[in-house]
């Protein structure tokens, strides 16, 4: 399944870090979701859904719980960079567009994507 194959990509010291935290979801004991924040930056970091079970819910959960984390942690700016094609999804959770912006790794292209913030 993808979602296992990504959350290999995830290095180790990310997931062992006190400011990072994750939501993995399951359904009928497989993984099938896995959303992470950085606590540090207010930064809802990585959201990402197997697209087999894409439109059920499982997204918004996966961001509605780590809104609460931030709220836990006395984030009251969430802030997200979303590919273009999920900017959409993140507008129905509240989110409001900012600026259009590249995002790449050390290792990667630069992407297309779209800061997006929401106030909690």
């Amino acid at each position: 399944m993808a979602v296992d194959d990504d959350r290999s990509l995830i290095p180790p010291e990310k997931i062992k870090a006190d400011n990072y935290k994750y939501i993995i979801a399951e359904q009928d004991g497989l993984s099938v979701g896995y959303g992470s924040i950085d606590i540090d930056r207010g930064l809802l970091a990585a959201t990402f859904v197997d697209p087999s079970v894409a439109r059920q819910g499982i997204g918004r959960t996966i961001v509605e719980e780590l809104q609460s984390i931030a709220q836990d942690n006395d984030i009251h700016l969430l802030k997200t960079y979303a590919s273009l094609n999920a900017a959409g999804f993140y507008e129905q959770l509240g989110f409001q567009k900012q600026d259009c912006v590249d995002v790449g790794g050390e290792s990667g292209p630069d992407i297309p994507s779209v800061l997006m913030e929401k106030q909690l």
